[in-house]
């Protein structure tokens, strides 16, 4: 998937990782942010 961030699931490169956010989109077609993962430790919660 274009963009998705360094290091998260399926996206490893080494031990780099970049913070990232979670969207939830509405039926309204809004969105909110869900997570904000912002260590790898977040990601196997």
């Amino acid at each position: 998937v274009p963009a998705m961030p360094v290091g998260s699931p399926g996206m490893e490169v080494d031990d780099r990782f970049m913070p990232y956010e979670v969207l939830l989109l509405k039926d309204d077609g809004s969105t909110e942010v869900y997570v904000r993962v912002t260590t790898p430790a977040q990601q196997y919660r």
